[in-house]
């Protein structure tokens, strides 16, 4: 048997992300919670559609936050029912595409 030398290539693959996401965040004193939306954009041109959302949250206006939802649908609301009084609190939603490419909100308070 002849056999040749292993060849070797590497790939870089740059999956599309999709649309960055907008939210809007409403504090409901009377209940003592705190609603987050999340508004996906449609895709244009190679962007890939949204198929899940995680939520993060931060206490004040540094850090990475902590993930506080995972799997949310599209377009999703997530209430944050435990808020404490008088803390500044900042939400951030990372949206996923099948393909797992990603983008994020800007931090909102």
């Amino acid at each position: 048997d002849v056999w040749s030398d292993w060849a070797t290539v590497t790939a870089t693959v740059d999956f599309p992300a999709p649309a960055i996401p907008t939210l809007t965040v409403t504090a409901y004193d009377a209940s003592g919670s705190i609603t987050v939306a999340v508004s996906n954009v449609d895709p244009t041109g190679t962007q890939p559609a949204v198929v899940s959302t995680d939520i993060y949250l931060r206490v004040g206006d540094s850090g990475d936050g902590d993930r506080m939802a995972t799997g949310l649908d599209p377009g999703a609301t997530w209430v944050y029912d435990t808020p404490g009084s008088g803390i500044d609190y900042e939400f951030l939603a990372r949206v996923w595409a099948a393909d797992g490419a990603w983008s994020e909100s800007e931090w909102t308070a």
